[in-house]
């Protein structure tokens, strides 16, 4: 988690936007410590394979005033 706060502090001195993926935090916790860091942040989820109710359930931890809404992906298989 230091790490990160590092990143987005010396981020918003040269850059107008930065995307963080989220995807390496293993813990519901560390997610929500690394979400209050943010301005906003918005759900990749895979069509197909996110169900509604992953997409409720993080509806209600994510604070209302940063969900900036859900990105539907369909990636590709590879292979």
């Amino acid at each position: 988690m230091p790490q990160l706060a590092r990143v987005v502090q010396h981020s918003i001195e040269i850059f107008s936007h930065v995307v963080v993926d989220l995807t390496g935090f293993k813990k519901l916790g560390e997610h929500l410590a690394a979400i209050e860091m943010m301005d906003g942040v918005i759900v990749v989820a895979r069509a197909g394979r996110t169900t509604e109710d992953e997409l409720l359930r993080l509806g209600f931890e994510i604070p209302r005033h940063l969900q900036l809404g859900v990105l539907l992906s369909h990636a590709g298989r590879v292979g």
